[in-house]
């Protein structure tokens, strides 16, 4: 047990080491790792210290790389359960992360990394933050719910991430929100229900792709885009009893949204100033409905649709009906 000093453990340009079965709590940092690479941390409690449970941080031109950390409960820290700083390829599995900031910051450029098997609740701010220029990481298996503020929150350039197999359910604002800039990541196998305001969110967020998911029971919308996320794509999602809208498009355009399923929303979809979206799939698709054998183009199903089927198809004879709202100011 290591208690009540500056660092419990710090390791600085120190690489190839192994700790197993460490409690680093009431520090200023539980375990700080300096410009040190290829370390593995196993069994480790990081409690109650006053910065960082485990921080792993660059110091000069010499990053902090390839470290492994398995097995860490990180509970109420006073910044963050873990925090990783301009560091690459480091592997965080098997983690329990509560009441801290933020359950695990990805910060400045931090690139590479994977996260999986986590629970990150109940965090004072998100559960899992990447913030500018941190791209190309995968996070997987997480609870992150029950935060006050995002499940799940990328921000500022933070592209090309993978995001699969999660629940973010009753947190504050949204259950993920990708913001300014993040473009060309991917959000598959997660339920984002419950929240207060947006199950997923996107502003000004481009070339994003949600699918296998479920958004439901949200404050506000199950899926939201604005601020120009333009060109992202939504399919295969299951998109209900929001309180206001199903997928709200504000001021974003060039979507391609197809395969949902669209049932009890007060508005089903709403466009804001929002152009050439498309609302079927970019090609035609081979189905059976009915005992019979389909090829076509395939839309969304909406439950307040009223129109026929008249050949048996299973598609609408005439479109759904949306109602695109259009601001012109006036000089």
């Amino acid at each position: 047990t290591l208690r009540n000093n500056k660092y419990g453990t710090y390791l600085k340009l120190s690489n190839y080491n192994s700790m197993t079965n460490v409690n680093a709590s009431d520090n200023l940092y539980g375990i700080y790792l300096e410009s040190s690479s290829n370390n593995t941390m196993t069994n480790i409690s990081a409690l109650n210290n006053l910065y960082n449970g485990i921080d792993i941080h660059i110091q000069g031109i010499y990053a902090s790389n390839n470290n492994t950390i398995t097995n860490v409960i990180a509970l109420n820290n006073g910044y963050h359960g873990i925090y990783i700083y301009y560091s690459e390829y480091n592997t965080i599995t098997n983690v329990i992360a509560l009441n801290n900031t933020d359950g695990i910051y990805i910060d400045d450029r931090s690139n590479y990394n994977t996260i999986t098997n986590v629970n990150a609740s109940n965090n004072n701010r998100c559960g899992i933050h990447l913030y500018y220029h941190s791209n190309n990481n995968t996070i997987t298996n997480v609870n992150a719910s029950n935060n006050k503020e995002f499940g799940i929150y990328l921000k500022d350039y933070c592209s090309n991430n993978r995001i699969k197999n999660m629940n973010v359910l009753e947190n504050n604002y949204d259950g993920i929100y990708i913001s300014y800039l993040s473009d060309y990541n991917t959000i598959t196998n997660v339920n984002a229900s419950n929240n207060n305001y947006s199950g997923i969110h996107l502003g000004f967020s481009s070339n994003n792709a949600v699918a296998n998911a479920s958004a439901s029971n949200n404050n506000y919308s199950g899926i939201h885009l604005n601020q120009a996320s333009n060109y992202n794509t939504i399919k295969n999602v299951n998109i209900s009893n929001n309180k206001i809208f199903g997928i709200y498009l504000d001021s974003s355009s060039y979507s391609i949204i197809y395969l949902n399923n669209l049932i009890g929303n007060p508005e089903n979809i709403k466009l804001n100033n929002s152009d050439d979206n498309i609302f079927h799939s970019p090609t035609q698709i081979t189905y059976m409905y009915g005992g019979a054998i389909f090829t076509n183009y395939l839309g969304n199903y909406y439950s307040d649709y009223t129109g026929t089927d008249s050949n048996g198809d299973g598609i609408g004879d005439i479109a759904y009906i949306m109602i695109q709202i259009i601001t012109i100011h006036i000089l």
